[in-house]
């Protein structure tokens, strides 16, 4: 078997080829960056594909920023802003409303909201849980390896819930399609294949 599979990946051997884009699924379509820009294509409604070029929001423009230690959370924070500005107009195209985008303290709220939200469910309910399994005699304090057995297991079992319930709606079941669509595209570019 191993033999068959190392002829087969003699044969499958492609040229690889780095091309520093990355993406994201949005509403009924893709957002994909390379550089200082993202295009964003969406489905609209009557079936056509709207495609969109725009600048990308970016807080590491300065050297400082772009250290090793320093630069994850500005990142984190600027791939939050895009990522949801990309969502919102997706979202506003694919409902058919070509108006104005969403702006401003819109923007912010969703975004304060979308991290309470993750913090609440990711972090304080798995330590709540956790606390009461050492108070149930079943775990043992906050310094101890069982607390965080329990941490890590209640994390897990609370992300794979929220994965599969999330998955139940037909939007974002959509959404998920797109994901792998947009993985596709990229390693079918960067291997140098058709789509």
């Amino acid at each position: 078997f191993f033999r068959t599979w190392k002829l087969y990946e003699k044969d499958m051997v492609f040229k690889m080829r780095y091309s520093g884009i990355g993406g994201q699924a949005v509403m009924e379509g893709v957002m994909m960056r390379n550089g200082s820009r993202y295009a964003l294509a969406v489905r609209l409604p009557d079936g056509s594909i709207s495609v969109e070029t725009r600048p990308w929001y970016s807080l590491t423009n300065s050297p400082l920023l772009r250290k090793p230690f320093l630069r994850g959370f500005p990142t984190l924070v600027e791939t939050l802003v895009n990522g949801i500005k990309a969502l919102n107009r997706s979202a506003e195209c694919s409902a058919g409303n070509e108006g104005e985008e969403i702006k401003g303290w819109h923007l912010v709220l969703t975004l304060i909201v979308s991290l309470a939200l993750a913090i609440g469910l990711f972090v304080v309910v798995p330590h709540v849980l956790s606390i009461a399994m050492n108070w149930l005699g079943l775990g043992g304090d906050v310094n101890g390896v069982s607390f965080h057995i329990w941490d890590g297991l209640f994390k897990f079992l609370i992300f794979l819930g929220y994965i599969l319930s999330i998955s139940l709606l037909p939007d974002i079941r959509r959404v998920f399609c797109y994901h792998g669509a947009e993985h596709k595209t990229i390693f079918c570019y960067e291997k140098g294949l058709d789509l």
